[in-house]
């Protein structure tokens, strides 16, 4: 699905370079759900912006169903990213303006060929899957956290990606919101998703297929 070929990257921190990464090579398949873990500054983020396609690496390649992204133009990568990627943050990123089918209709707006009528059909099926049929026209600051989460993973798969980035996708939730989310994470990866989240909650343990940790500037499996 995506792999990191000897991928290095390092970045400067108050005249300081500090290493994320130093030739690290992973596959990533379909079907499985992956747990980023690590301590405070290990790169976890700075992984998932990379497996985005949103953070330049210094050497090596990341490839997308055999494809080396780095020698796209930055229109071809915008382009994959929201056919073949859906992002999920621990801050919602919610048009505040916007009922919750509005913001899950936003990203097809760059589909021309799409009709209103599809967008709010789609955006209204994806609402009742995460449980939001009668919230679909409440305004973000009308919702809960966990109803927020809930909407952002709609808008994330309006698109059908076949990847799921999740970047602390539970941070600010309570344990049952929390819970909630793994759950419909774990239906994704169900579903044929390579479901990817990097949190320092111990939650996605009991979810994951694979547990993954970042350390000594490198990405190792770790035994469930």
């Amino acid at each position: 699905m995506i792999e990191l070929k000897n991928v290095k990257k390092s970045y400067v921190k108050k005249r300081k370079q500090i290493e994320v990464l130093n030739g690290v090579s992973y596959k990533f398949k379909a079907n499985t759900f992956y747990y980023i873990n690590g301590k405070s500054g290990a790169g976890k983020s700075t992984v998932i912006q990379m497996l985005g396609l949103l953070l330049k690496i210094d050497d090596g390649a990341i490839l997308l169903k055999g494809k080396d992204t780095s020698k796209l133009r930055e229109n071809e990568k915008a382009e994959i990213r929201n056919k073949e990627i859906g992002f999920i943050f621990q801050s919602y990123y919610l048009n505040p303006y916007m009922t919750a089918i509005e913001n899950v209709m936003l990203p097809t707006y760059v589909d021309n060929d799409m009709t209103d009528s599809e967008r709010t059909k789609k955006a209204g099926k994806l609402l009742q899957q995460v449980g939001l049929e009668t919230r679909a026209e409440h305004y973000p600051k009308e919702l809960s956290g966990g109803e927020q989460q809930r909407v952002a993973i709609a808008r994330a798969l309006i698109n059908n990606p076949n990847i799921i980035l999740a970047d602390e996708p539970t941070g600010s939730l309570d344990p049952e919101n929390e819970e909630e989310i793994l759950k419909y994470l774990k239906r994704l990866r169900d579903l044929g998703k390579c479901v990817i989240v990097v949190s320092h909650s111990k939650a996605p343990e009991n979810y994951a297929d694979i547990i993954l940790k970042i350390e000594n500037h490198n990405i190792v499996e770790v035994k469930k």
